[in-house]
């Protein structure tokens, strides 16, 4: 088996065992497993289309069937490159936002792309397969192709950036590194076209994008979309050196929100106040759930505004209330971790202090609770 070959069994290699991997992940939800697996499979597809267009490439020449079959083979192939982006961006980085958008000018010039690519294959513009049944490239047309397939992968990329930044990540650092490989690996195609490792990148890149977002759903509670408790106990790990308030909130009586309303219910509240909480919160920190009504914020910014910051939460909560009538009222406690202080007062005693203080705020919040009902009843 000669070099290229071997890169094509590497590249079908490495798919197979990637579609193997996303059946077994429990993190993944039915539809974001069919949109791993179909994107593989495309993949799979223009890789034997290429293998096909290789191997016939100069052979069965002035044979009519053999001519069509090459067609064929690249006509796949290159209506293939472009539109795996854009699939892997739809079935994975978009299905979990809340507002999708498929409506921007990216995704159009995509759109637009795909169609005058496929109008000049379909019309000979961009190869031609000659009665000796050899493939040519029409240089002048093909650069056009190549850039289509950059917007399309700029989607790809733009659509994860997006994601990344819904889901609290902060460290993007490993999607520029794996478009750095991206861009690399482009120049070496394009220079040096002999090489062809064009589709043993599109399977590792398939392989970076598939740890890049199990990475990020690792770290997310499947309920509220918040960061979960074991990503909030990693960050309070490498937190030692950094200077942050952490605030932990509870719901009042939601207990009888479940028993008397229903466990449905009880998850739309849930969802309601983190929801609160991370459009409150996220732009000075992360946010959490930690618990089954419990949920935290780590605050890195604004830090000795956090007195102000919470009294506005507790406004907001209020505001939310008379939109969504079951939401329970929301204690919070807090305490500010200072680094050069972490032998008198290390992080195991933040959180004991914020934990404290949050439990006297619920027993304050719910006597005045428990008066603001008696003074209507009397009313009535």
């Amino acid at each position: 088996m000669d070099y290229y070959k071997t890169t094509i069994a590497l590249a079908i290699g490495i798919l197979i065992v990637l579609m193997t991997i996303v059946l077994s992940n429990d993190n993944f939800d039915k539809r974001t497993r069919k949109g791993f697996v179909i994107t593989f499979t495309l993949i799979i597809i223009g890789t034997i289309s290429n293998l096909i267009g290789v191997v016939i490439d100069g052979k069965m020449s002035n044979n009519s069937i053999g001519i069509y079959i090459h067609i064929i083979a690249k006509w796949l192939e290159l209506t293939i490159v472009p539109i795996i982006p854009i699939i892997y961006s739809k079935n994975v980085f978009e299905m979990r936002r809340k507002n999708k958008n498929g409506k921007n000018i990216l995704i159009k010039l995509c759109y637009l792309c795909i169609i005058i690519d496929e109008a000049l294959i379909s019309t000979n513009k961009i190869f031609i397969i000659d009665n000796n049944n050899i493939y040519h490239q029409v240089s002048a047309v093909y650069n056009w192709y190549i850039a289509t397939v950059v917007v399309s992968m700029l989607y790809l990329f733009w659509n994860a950036l997006k994601f990344s930044n819904e889901y609290q990540n902060d460290k993007n650092f490993e999607l520029y590194s794996i478009i750095v490989f991206v861009v690399f690996c482009m120049f070496v195609q394009m220079t040096n076209q002999s090489v062809k490792i064009c589709w043993i990148t599109v399977a590792i890149l398939a392989t970076f994008i598939y740890i890049y977002y199990n990475g990020i759903i690792q770290n997310i509670d499947g309920m509220t979309k918040l960061l979960n408790q074991h990503s909030y106990q990693r960050t309070l790990e490498r937190a030692d050196e950094t200077h942050f308030a952490l605030v932990i909130f509870d719901a009042n009586d939601f207990k009888k929100i479940n028993d008397q309303l229903g466990h449905d219910t009880g998850d739309e509240v849930l969802k309601n106040i983190s929801n609160t909480i991370k459009e409150h919160y996220e732009k000075y920190g992360k946010c959490y759930r930690i618990g089954g009504d419990e949920f935290a914020v780590i605050m890195t910014k604004d830090v000795k505004d956090i007195e102000e910051i919470c009294k506005k939460f507790v406004k907001k909560v209020s505001s939310t209330r008379e939109k969504y009538n079951n939401l329970p009222y929301v204690s919070y406690g807090y305490s500010i971790y200072y680094p050069n202080n972490k032998l008198e007062h290390s992080i195991k005693d933040t959180i004991k202090e914020a934990d404290k203080m949050m439990y006297r705020y619920k027993k304050k919040s719910k006597k005045q609770q428990e008066q603001q009902e008696e003074q209507q009843e009397q009313q009535m």
